[in-house]
């Protein structure tokens, strides 16, 4: 079966092994309703043209490849109409219509409607108190839920620059409601983390119109205003206690004095309150509850509860209300258990388990996490509950463990309960166990190039992760006993006392493509029953090209005494034999390889990680490292690549220094800034050279910075500052690094170039979207800045008197086809100070222009200013000019008049006026000379 969306295209495939092509090739289809199969198209022998037989087609793509042995059904633009069965037939003769003689059960294509989009709800969970550490490491989560489609773009910012270590993200998960979720993390280190001021998590989705920006602020030289929560009462409460206890959260607030306040009906009350002490949960930043005690009738009668928050960031109280009148109904929580990656698992280092928690309400929910059965209570944090547009809530609850701890206990699980459960929900994780594990059993298909190239087909039947080690195979060929060729192998351990084993059956192409079922039957003492396993021709699914991950050692295995393990990760492959090779400084190696047995997902892909085991002294002599995949559904291999020395940055290596200056600065400063990166894992002996068009500058020039990276390797930074004249166009700037301590001592050069720049288009308009138009307070400007080079630039605003504005949103410039760049920057302004007609200014400092570009915008009586100036002062403009234009013509006139009397200037001429008679406009000098002439 395969399902698609309304609207995507499909295609199906059919193989034979004719080996002349002298039979007719049919694709048909069984007509709804009917139970009759109906033809589409035909190829006649010999013929790569299909004749169709179907009056719309136009709505089909057919293709023959007879050296191939294949021909595939393309519906570009699936609709509900297409859901049925199709078949393909290789026949003496085209036929009629209604054939009922199609050999196989045909492949079932099954159109679904499209959800319609819907956009991520996201939340950037602040870190838990307790890992706030300066010798430990800080996990900042995005969460992302109910969008659809599940394509999602998730960037992580700090202080303003991208970042791309640290980060991890989830594979998406899907609700009920065909709605995705995910989470995205980014992992600093304790230190990082107080130096920084912001971290931003940027998502990008289609049902956007622009990027979502969630940040959090660690330290500001200003007040930050706290996210107010107010939740409900908890059913357990009422029921048990008669009494309600409505909460008031504050998150994420500075400075750390806070007071609440309650109001019931919008009146004082002496109903019993309580306010916690504010917690640290960034660096000072602060967070704290407060909670209102009332009777179960008080709440039940549909009393309005009103919090009431002053704090220094709001000149007004900031208030939150709620009664049961806006309690939406119940609903239980979804829960994803997510497996640690492979990177993860090692016993040196520790290992994350996340439990993710979404859609539920209401917002508490109960988190527990067990470890065998024993419930365990250390290394555990959960994130605040985090509310959604549709008031559902989520969360996520993390197990962190030791990699030793890891293997040695055999399941861990994440217990969820909720009031809208009956009973609490379970997902588990089972790493070993002491008892007979069942095996994982996976029937794989035969490979097309055995098919095509020695007419036999292999059929694999895989059993992985059983215990104990005694495991039998036995294979039925359309449900009976048959002769042909078997194979078993030798189980292999591929844990502790965990083992995997194959079976093959080889029979020929022609059984296969018959449509034979193939049947794989094991006995395990796991189970009382054989497990079976069936495939057949009619069960494959279309090829899908692997996903490659190569993963870094972990820096606990980085050791001159140890070995170093690189993992290469592929997932979501179809069929699932895939080739992996490994080559170490472009040379293909054979030793220290082993590859575990693929594994199968519930959408028929499938996964495997191929390792490759060095030597610590290995890993430090080599430059690259290569993982290279082939597969029936590439084209060309995959390569992944590790580079352990030589330069991280991408050729040419020398570029504006990371981060790059300031285009304020270099106008400011007249300054260029140049750096050079040198990666290895050893950099002793290292050396910089800087050339200027070719001459060599002395070695004082350059400044050096050393930095060690968290992966075992080491940096060198070589940094140039010149003034900005002697960066001119033509000029460039040449690094050469040389290591002498190697036995061949390699000599790296890269060069910068003065580059072409592009002054920015400016445009400063009102936006009226729906966020706008629901918000009578505020009225959002935006500033187009596009079309320059380079990306650097600065974007600020400033009011009327010539102040500078804060609280605008400038987001990441995004390149275009021209190779010029594009940014945007958002502010919110109070709507009633925009209607009395105040003008705004955004600013735009870009190095290819000496002044700073300004564009103005106002609103008056309803239109806007433009350059700066009303419509109404060009009107007066226009009507002044109008004024002196016509006073002069009128003195011109009266001039020239006096002249004629006088016979001074004008002439003769047939026009009393500048105009020769021809109606050509003459010089006044030539026309009085041209009258002088006549007159003598």
């Amino acid at each position: 079966m395969m399902d698609v969306m309304e609207g995507e295209a499909v295609t199906m495939e059919c193989r034979y092994s004719r080996r002349t092509d002298d039979r007719y090739l049919i694709w048909g289809y069984v007509a709804p309703g009917t139970g009759v199969i109906k033809q589409l198209l035909h190829w006649e022998p010999q013929s790569r043209v299909p004749v169709y037989v179907t009056p719309d087609a136009h709505r089909y793509v057919a293709v023959k490849n007879f050296a191939r042995k294949f021909m595939s059904l393309k519906i570009a633009n699936a609709t509900k109409q297409d859901s049925t069965r199709y078949f393909c037939q290789l026949t003496d003769q085209a036929g009629q219509d209604n054939r009922t003689d199609f050999c196989g059960c045909g492949t079932t294509l099954n159109v679904q409607p499209v959800p319609p989009s819907s956009p991520p709800s996201v939340y950037l969970q602040y870190p838990s108190p307790g890992e706030i550490s300066h010798q430990g490491s800080v996990d900042l989560l995005c969460l992302l839920t109910g969008f659809y489609p599940p394509r999602v773009g998730v960037a992580w910012y700090v202080d303003g620059a991208e970042v791309s270590s640290g980060i991890s993200q989830q594979p998406v998960s899907r609700d009920p409601q065909d709605r995705y979720s995910t989470v995205s993390r980014l992992e600093i280190s304790g230190q990082d983390w107080v130096r920084a001021d912001s971290y931003r998590c940027v998502v990008s989705h289609s049902a956007l119109r622009q990027p979502i920006v969630k940040e959090i602020r660690t330290r500001a030289r200003y007040p930050t205003p706290p996210e107010v929560n107010i939740l409900p009462p908890s059913y357990e409460e009422m029921d048990g206690k008669g009494t309600a206890t409505i909460t008031c959260q504050a998150i994420g607030y500075r400075p750390r004095n806070i007071r609440f306040n309650w109001l019931v009906n919008g009146r004082e009350t002496s109903f019993r309150r309580e306010s916690g002490e504010p917690r640290e949960i960034g660096y000072e930043t602060y967070s704290s509850n407060s909670s209102l005690k009332v009777s179960a009738t008080e709440w039940e009668k549909g009393s309005t509860f009103t919090c009431l928050i002053k704090h220094l960031s709001s000149s007004t109280p900031i208030t939150r209300s709620l009664s049961n009148r806006d309690v939406p109904p119940s609903s239980p929580p979804s829960v994803y258990l997510q497996y640690p990656s492979p990177g993860e698992i090692s016993h040196q280092g520790s290992v994350d388990l996340l439990c993710l928690l979404t859609g539920f309400y209401p917002p508490r929910v109960g988190v527990a996490w067990y470890v065998d059965g024993a419930e365990v209570s250390s290394g555990i944090s959960q994130q605040p509950v985090s509310r959604d547009p549709q008031d559902r809530y989520s969360t996520v609850s993390r197990l962190e463990i030791s990699g030793q701890d890891w293997v040695r206990a055999d399941s861990y699980r994440c217990v969820v309960s909720h009031s809208a459960l009956r009973q609490p929900i379970v997902k588990e994780i089972r790493t070993r166990a002491r008892y007979p594990t069942p095996p994982e059993v996976n029937i794989l298909p035969p490979s097309f190039e055995e098919m095509d190239g020695k007419g036999t087909a292999t059929i694999t039947c895989q059993a992985i992760g059983y215990r104990p080690r005694n495991i039998r195979f036995n294979w039925l060929v359309n449900g009976r006993e048959r002769s042909f060729r078997r194979e078993s192998g030798e189980p292999r351990e591929i844990g502790y006392e965990t083992y995997s084993s194959n079976s093959s059956l080889k029979v020929s192409a022609t059984e296969w493509e018959k449509g034979s079922t193939f049947t794989c039957l094991i006995k395990h003492l796991s189970s009382s029953t054989p497990i079976t396993r069936s495939l057949s021709n009619r069960d494959v699914p279309p090829s899908s090209p692997p996903s490659v991950y190569l993963q870094y050692p972990s820096p606990g295995e980085i050791s001159h005494q140890g070995s170093v393990d690189l993992l290469c990760l592929l997932t979501g492959f179809y069929p699932p034999r895939v080739g992996v090779a490994w080559y170490v400084d472009g040379a293909e190696v054979s030793s220290g390889i082993s590859q575990q047995p693929v594994s199968r997902d519930p959408q028929d892909r499938y996964s495997t990680v191929s390792r490759l085991e060095i030597s610590g002294q290995d890993w430090v002599r080599a430059d690259s490292y290569r993982c290279v995949v082939s597969h029936s559904a590439l084209r060309q291999p995959i390569v992944k690549e590790i580079r352990t020395r030589g330069f991280v940055t991408p050729s040419p290596c020398l570029d504006p220094s990371p981060p790059p200056p300031s285009t304020s600065e270099t106008l400011t400063n007249q300054i260029v800034t140049f750096a050079c990166i040198a990666s290895r894992s050893r950099m002793d002996g290292v050396s910089f050279r800087w050339l200027r068009d070719g001459s060599e500058l002395p070695e004082s020039s350059g400044s050096l910075l050393s930095v060690t990276h968290p992966h075992g390797t080491h940096s060198v930074r070589s940094q140039l500052t010149v003034r900005q004249e002697e960066w001119s166009p033509g000029s460039s700037y040449t690094c050469i690094v040389t290591q002498e301590t190697l036995s061949t001592p390699p000599s790296y050069t890269g060069t910068a170039r003065h580059v072409e720049m592009k002054t920015p288009e400016v445009w400063l308009l009102e936006i009226k979207d729906h966020e706008s138009l629901a918000n009578d307070a505020m009225t959002k400007l935006a500033c187009f800045v596009s079309a320059f080079y380079p990306a650097n630039i600065s974007v600020t605003w400033r009011s009327q008197n010539g102040d500078p504005i804060d609280g605008w949103t400038t987001f990441p410039a995004t390149a275009d086809t021209e190779g010029t760049f594009n940014v945007v920057s958002v502010i919110s302004v109070p709507r009633e100070t925009w209607e009395k007609g105040q003008t705004f200014t955004c600013v735009v400092v870009h190095q290819s222009s000496e002044e700073p570009i300004e564009r103005h915008l106002g609103k008056d009586n309803g239109r806007f200013w433009l350059y700066g100036h009303p419509l109404w002062f060009w009107k007066i403009v226009a009507i002044c000019l109008l004024i002196v234009y016509t006073v002069i013509i009128v003195i011109l006139t009266h001039c020239c008049n006096k002249c004629i009397q006088a016979h001074c200037c004008c002439g003769r001429t047939r026009s009393h006026s500048l105009w020769t008679g021809s109606g050509i406009p003459m010089d006044p000098i030539q026309s009085s000379d041209l009258n002088k002439k006549t007159t003598n």
